[in-house]
């Protein structure tokens, strides 16, 4: 894996869009989930993957981040 490893964000805030933001600038591979899918869209599109489910996302990271307000 040349270095890169996979990284998962689980919620996509003001700290979680920024943690990801900043991975994918370095060339690492960010796995996103967040309940409301809207805020994944910008990511997608800076190259983070984009997982529907908590299970998915972690699943295939080697790191994870866990970012959200609210457990519930």
């Amino acid at each position: 894996m040349n270095g890169t490893k996979r990284i998962a964000i689980l919620g996509l805030g003001i700290m979680g869009t920024g943690i990801a933001q900043n991975f994918l600038k370095n060339d690492q591979t960010v796995i996103v989930w967040n309940r409301s899918v809207e805020k994944t869209k910008d990511l997608k599109i800076q190259g983070a993957q984009v997982a529907n489910s908590i299970k998915a996302a972690v699943q295939k990271a080697d790191i994870i981040f866990e970012v959200t307000a609210n457990d519930e």
